[in-house]
């Protein structure tokens, strides 16, 4: 007898599916087809069947069943409402996250954050009208297959210096302070935050890829020791 973890989202319903799968309804930019695209494949009598093409998250931008809710209207991601741009999971939870340090963690440092934002001095269990948070399945800047970490940094970096999509908030507190709007890379020292952590990350991907196109054999122990040194600092 199976129980239901009351932690982890219920993902594969027929809605949940339905949704996910109708999640570019509507968006004609680049890469459209990315939750409907087809392929045939045989099945074990030999026939052939058509199946979806693209099933996995790192296949599916970051998205998965029980990310996408359907209002009669609208399809919309759980987490801030955000319809469809051909962006990916991380890059929408960046704008939903309640703050630039923990947006930052999650573009920069692969940290995911697990509470929904809110306007409430208690965080925890007060989450704003529209969101939900659902974890990320990857998180080393390996969200979508085919995109080199340099990629996903530079797109996640994009997301950070959003300003019109942001929603980025200050909690309200104890004494009764109402909630309010949180500096967003249109306030300098925000933006000098912003970019200064990306110079550091990109710094670190260059080194790391360019070690990744390198033959560690023919490298000596002083250059491997280098390497390494670059790597971890």
């Amino acid at each position: 007898m199976s129980t239901i973890d009351p932690n982890k989202p219920v993902r594969y319903t027929k809605k949940n599916i339905d949704n996910f799968r109708n999640f570019a309804t509507g968006y004609l930019g680049s890469g459209a087809d990315i939750f409907t695209k087809e392929k045939t494949i045989k099945d074990k009598d030999g026939g052939d069947i058509k199946v979806f093409a693209n099933r996995k998250p790192e296949e599916c931008l970051g998205f998965q069943p029980g990310d996408i809710v359907y209002d009669g209207t609208y399809y919309t991601y759980v987490n801030g409402g955000l319809e469809f741009d051909g962006s990916s999971k991380i890059s929408f939870d960046i704008l939903s996250a309640q703050n630039v340090e923990e947006a930052m963690d999650l573009a920069f440092f692969g940290k995911d954050y697990d509470l929904p934002q809110s306007d409430n001095a208690t965080r925890k269990g007060n989450p704003n009208p529209g969101y939900i948070k659902t974890p990320n399945a990857n998180l080393q800047f390996n969200e979508v297959v085919g995109v080199s970490r340099s990629q996903a940094l530079e797109a996640y970096y994009n997301a950070l210096q959003e300003v019109g999509d942001c929603q980025w908030r200050i909690l309200a507190d104890a004494a009764g302070t109402a909630a309010t709007a949180a500096p967003k890379y249109d306030d300098p020292d925000t933006a000098a935050k912003i970019d200064q952590g990306y110079q550091l990350v990109r710094e670190f991907i260059t080194d790391y890829e360019n070690l990744l196109g390198t033959n560690i054999a023919s490298l000596n122990k002083t250059q491997l020791e280098e390497a390494k040194n670059k790597l971890e600092k």
